[in-house]
């Protein structure tokens, strides 16, 4: 008996033109080829739907028609600079038909036959993203940094500042650069610490209005400030945001006031004459003279 051939059977010419246009015409990036002149020679379905073109009219253009001027001068595209064994990988800006820009990733290789060509991803909805995601974290930094109470961000395992605002830089007299070389227990003082880690020990998650503590400046004044802190991620480890309002004013106020009834109170306790307060006629309150 005849034995069977099992080697593989090579795919014909005509087959491998085939299966080379069918990749061509369904994928699901835009591919675009152009000749030495910097003409498109041809362009894939995926090519001509994203930039809003037929492709008998893109194989009527050139590169110059899609890249911004501005662009070219910043950032030349120069078929010289790419050999047949290398790549070039870049992110730009193509001019669609009805005048709107595409922020595309583009991977160009110089062919054999010395046509460039070149595989274009439309990465516009991530770059819009990533523009909300950068003007988020702008308004949040202003708001971080344009806050008039004291704030920083401090590591919750190691006590570490990680940032801190102008307001607090000013408050407490420390440079931020001082700041990054301290803990939170470094703006207490040594007797309320133990409290500190005792606190520390037992961080509620999310919003915690913490009340009020004593703070030390650089100077060894003491601040009552009252505390409204929140847990966040910080670069990726456990940190907890702090907001400091001064309330040592109030507080004086508060005790002036306390001081101020204690007196009255031994006054009117202790007089030897009788004293009433009337109100609307009726004795309201009366010493036991």
């Amino acid at each position: 008996s005849q034995r069977k051939d099992s080697r593989p059977k090579q795919h014909t010419h005509d087959t491998t033109q085939e299966l080379l246009r069918s990749l061509f015409e369904e994928s699901s990036d835009g591919i675009l080829i152009i000749n030495e002149k910097g003409h498109y020679v041809d362009a894939n379905p995926r090519g001509c739907e994203m930039l809003g073109y037929s492709r008998e009219q893109l194989l009527k253009l050139s590169l110059k028609d899609l890249l911004p001027p501005a662009d070219l001068d910043n950032d030349p595209l120069l078929q010289a600079d790419l050999g047949k064994e290398k790549t070039e990988i870049k992110e730009r800006r193509l001019r669609c038909k009805d005048g709107g820009l595409l922020q595309v990733k583009i991977c160009s290789r110089m062919l054999p036959d010395g046509m460039l060509l070149g595989l274009v991803r439309d990465v516009s909805e991530r770059k819009l993203a990533q523009n909300e995601i950068r003007k988020s974290e702008e308004r949040y930094r202003l708001l971080f940094d344009s806050n008039p109470h004291p704030m920083w961000v401090y590591d919750l395992e190691t006590l570490t500042f990680l940032a801190v605002n102008g307001a607090a830089v000013a408050k407490y007299g420390f440079t931020r650069d001082e700041f990054m070389r301290m803990t939170i227990a470094d703006i207490r003082p040594t007797e309320d610490i133990p409290k500190l880690m005792g606190n520390i020990s037992h961080v509620t998650h999310g919003l915690d209005e913490a009340g009020s503590w004593r703070h030390r400046k650089k100077d060894g004044s003491i601040l009552v400030v009252e505390i409204t802190s929140h847990t966040i991620f910080w670069d990726g480890r456990q940190a907890e945001l702090v907001l400091a309002q001064d309330i040592t004013e109030r507080k004086r106020a508060e005790e002036a006031l306390r001081e101020r009834e204690i007196k009255f109170r031994n006054v009117f306790d202790h007089s030897v004459d009788a004293i009433g307060v009337s109100k609307l006629g009726i004795h309201v309150l009366v010493n036991s003279a």
